[in-house]
């Protein structure tokens, strides 16, 4: 495994959201109450170096230890990852 690929995809979620969202923005769900809502913003990264599945892992174990992430899934075969993240939490 490459240990890079975890410390280049956080460097890129440090970066800022400027820089990671490639779709998203803020919503509530249909018939959901507006409370406070925090903007959600989704980024899509290139993460290369990963060869098997414990790369994925270790990846997405890193990336969630970033507070303001609130989910993540990553394609080692795709080579990349989908972060979505609080706006307000994760800044540059």
């Amino acid at each position: 495994m490459n240990t890079r690929a975890p410390s280049l995809l956080l460097a890129a979620l440090r970066a800022g959201p400027a820089v990671l969202v490639s779709a998203g923005g803020g919503a509530t769900s249909a018939g959901s109450p507006a409370v406070a809502a925090t903007p959600t913003h989704t980024a899509t990264l290139s993460v290369s170096g990963m060869t098997c599945a414990s790369c994925a892992v270790t990846v997405k174990a890193a990336v969630n230890k970033v507070d303001g992430i609130t989910a993540v899934e990553v394609d080692v075969e795709g080579g990349e990852g989908t972060v979505r993240f609080d706006g307000q939490k994760v800044t540059g």
